[in-house]
């Protein structure tokens, strides 16, 4: 048994589409992301202090991505404190909604309009492999894990 300095901790996003709606939660500084007709409809907030910042006032949304305090969490599993998931209600999916489900790794070195680019303009086999690569390249040596699953919404187009 190795003795660690803190107990291991984790963060989540989960969703799940049943009967044409999408119910999701996440917990941490991963997200959940629903995209409609070429914008972000609804995204997770994340539990961080950078975020509390924003939602307070006190900081705009360009100074999280280098803020010193970027990756201290307010909930995570794992942790002393049981974690409080924000559950979503029900969203009812259009036919063409994508729904992405990522790690920090991959949105916090891109701009929404990098994100969003080629999830629009390409199939998500491409995109996704397209994003991953754009989001290690930006963040460099520093990068943090990526990891990504996404999914588009096509019921009734008779497939």
């Amino acid at each position: 048994k190795r003795d660690l300095a803190d107990s291991p901790r984790t963060v989540i996003a989960a969703c799940v589409v049943q009967d044409g709606q999408a119910y999701w939660t996440h917990i941490g500084d991963c997200r959940f992301y629903l995209i409609r007709k070429g914008r972000i409809l609804a995204r997770t907030r994340d539990h961080t202090v950078v975020q509390r910042l924003l939602d307070e006032g006190r900081i705009r949304e360009e100074a999280m991505v280098m803020h010193p305090h970027r990756n201290r969490l307010l909930q995570c599993l794992g942790g002393i404190q049981y974690p409080r998931p924000d559950w979503q209600d029900a969203v009812r999916l259009d036919r063409g909604d994508i729904v992405l489900l990522c790690s920090d790794g991959l949105w916090g070195p891109l701009t929404p309009r990098q994100l969003l680019h080629p999830l629009l303009s390409k199939p998500l086999g491409e995109a996704i492999p397209e994003l991953v690569e754009l989001a290690e390249r930006i963040a460099g040596p520093e990068c943090d894990n990526v990891s990504v699953v996404a999914m588009t919404w096509n019921e009734g187009e008779g497939e």
